[in-house]
C-alpha cells in the first residue's frame, strides 16, 4: 500500500531550518558539553560509585529505555562504547536478590519500578559495535539473566505468559492512564512491554551464545521464552475485528480498548503474521483516522478520547510528559523498523522523512505535536530525538543497529 492517506507531503508542511551539516555540528556540541555527565549512586553493596555516562537529561539522571536509544545515537556519531557501557554496568550493579533493578538512577521514589526490558538489547548493541565485553561474564551476565527472569515470572501476574506494567509511567508513556493506570495498579499486560520482552529474550540468547559453552542451555531457554511470549501475545492481544493488538487487563480479564503507538512494537518483534501486519499498517498506522497525522506517529490514535496536544482537565501538568497527540522519536523509530521488517519500505522512508523534517523545523526538542509539529518538552534536548537525523540510514539492513543478529 503506497497511498498514505490524507497526510500532507513533507514539502507542504516542513520548511527546513538549520542545514544538515549545522544540525550535526550542533548535535555533537550538545552531546559533548551537556550529555556527558558524572553520575554518582550507591551499588547493591552499598558503596558509592561515580562514573561518566551519557544522558539526554540534565542533572545526571539515567533512564533505562533512553539508554538504549542514546547508545544508538552515540554509535551513529562515531563515539566509543565507553559511556554506554558505564551506564549499563551501573544499572546491573543495582540488582537485588529478587532480580529487581530500578528504572531510574540515581534512585528516586517515582523511578522505583523494575527496569524496562532493554538491558540485554543494549549489551548486544555494545557487542556488535566491537566492545570487548570483558565486563559481562560472570557476575553481570547472571545479573542480566536474573533481571530478565524476574520480568518473565514475577511480573506475569496471572500466569498467562504476559507481564504487566506497574503503571503508565513505568511504560515510559507517562500519562497514558487510560491504558496502564496509575502507581501500583499493575494490571496492564502491554503489547509494547511483551514485544520488548520477546526481543529481550532473543538478545539474551545471542549473548549466551557469545559467552561460551557454559551458557548454551541459557540460549535455548531464552529462545523458548521468546517463542512462548509471541504465542501469548497472539492469543490474548490480537483483536481480529479491529485488526490490531490491544493491551490485556490482567484483573478484569478483557482487552483494554485503547489504540496506542506501542502496538507497533509487535511489528519490531516480528510477532504478527504477514496478513496481520498488513492490517495493522493499512488500517491503523497509515490511516488518517488512526496514526497517520500531519506529523506522525502520535502516541494515541486520533479517535481516542484523550487525544490532545495539551493535558486533560483533571491531570496535573507537572506530572510527566505528554503521550497523547504527541510524536516521539523512540516509538517512531520502533515503528520504522517494524515497517521495514514486513516490507513496507516506502512507508518507512516516508515516516523517516517526516520525522527528520519535524526535527529540522524545531531542532533538539524532547517531543513534538502530531498535529502542529511544534516542539515540546525540554529545550534543548540532546537525547533520543536526534535519531531523526539518522533514521533514514537505518533503512539499510546492514546498518540497522537494532537488528538481533548472531555475534561473530
Amino acid at each position: 500500500m503506497e497511498d498514505h492517506g490524507a497526510a500532507m507531503a513533507v514539502s507542504d508542511r516542513a520548511p527546513v531550518g538549520e542545514g544538515a551539516r549545522d544540525l550535526r555540528a550542533r548535535l555533537e556540541t550538545l552531546m559533548r558539553t551537556r550529555g556527558v555527565q558524572t553520575v554518582t549512586c550507591a551499588t547493591n553493596t552499598g558503596c558509592a560509585r561515580t562514573v561518566q555516562c551519557y544522558t539526554g537529561y540534565a542533572g545526571g539522571r539515567l533512564y533505562g529505555w533512553d539508554q538504549y536509544f542514546e547508545t544508538i545515537l552515540q554509535l551513529h556519531v562515531g563515539w566509543s562504547t565507553d559511556l554506554s557501557r558505564a551506564a549499563l554496568c551501573l544499572f546491573l550493579d543495582q540488582i537485588d536478590r529478587t532480580g529487581y533493578i530500578p528504572r531510574t538512577l540515581p534512585r528516586i521514589w517515582w523511578g522505583e519500578f523494575h527496569q524496562q526490558p532493554f538491558l540485554c538489547q543494549t549489551a548486544l548493541l555494545l557487542a556488535r559495535a566491537g566492545d570487548p565485553m570483558d565486563w559481562l561474564f560472570p557476575e553481570r551476565y547472571y545479573a542480566m539473566k536474573h533481571y530478565l527472569l524476574r520480568w518473565l515470572h514475577m511480573e506475569d501476574r496471572r500466569g498467562a505468559g504476559l507481564s504487566v506494567w506497574d503503571h503508565s509511567g513505568h511504560s515510559g508513556m507517562d500519562n497514558q492512564y487510560e491504558r496502564a493506570g496509575t502507581f501500583h495498579d499493575a494490571y496492564c499486560e502491554g503489547v509494547d512491554l511483551n514485544a520488548y520482552l520477546v526481543r529481550e529474550c532473543e538478545a539474551m540468547a545471542l549473548l549466551a551464545e557469545h559467552v561460551g559453552a557454559f551458557t548454551e542451555i541459557d540460549a535455548a531457554l531464552f529462545r523458548d521464552h521468546a517463542r512462548r511470549r509471541r504465542d501469548a501475545v497472539q492469543r490474548w492481544c490480537w483483536d481480529e475485528t479491529k485488526g490490531c493488538y490491544l493491551d490485556y487487563h490482567a484483573v478484569l480479564r478483557q482487552p483494554i480498548p485503547v489504540r496506542h503507538v506501542g502496538m507497533f512494537a509487535a511489528l519490531w518483534a516480528g510477532i504478527p503474521s504477514s496478513d496481520q501486519a498488513r492490517r495493522m499498517v493499512e488500517e491503523h498506522l497509515l490511516s488518517p483516522d488512526g496514526f497517520w497525522r500531519p506529523w506522525p506517529l502520535p502516541a494515541l490514535a486520533v479517535d481516542e478520547p484523550g487525544y490532545t496536544e495539551g493535558y486533560l482537565a483533571w491531570e496535573p501538568p507537572d506530572y510527566g510528559c505528554g503521550w497523547r497527540a504527541h510524536s516521539w522519536m523512540p516509538t517512531n523509530y520502533i515503528a520504522f523498523q517494524g515497517l521495514r521488517r514486513y516490507g513496507f519500505h516506502d512507508a518507512a522512508r516516508d515516516l523517516a522523512a517526516r520525522n527528520r523534517a519535524m526535527f529540522e523545523r524545531h531542532p533538539f526538542r524532547e517531543y513534538y505535536g502530531a498535529e502542529s509539529g511544534d516542539g515540546m518538552g525540554r529545550d534543548p534536548f540532546w537525547g533520543w530525538s536526534a535519531l531523526a537525523l539518522f533514521m533514514d540510514a537505518q533503512g539499510d539492513p546492514d546498518r540497522d543497529m537494532s537488528a538481533l543478529k548472531p555475534l561473530r
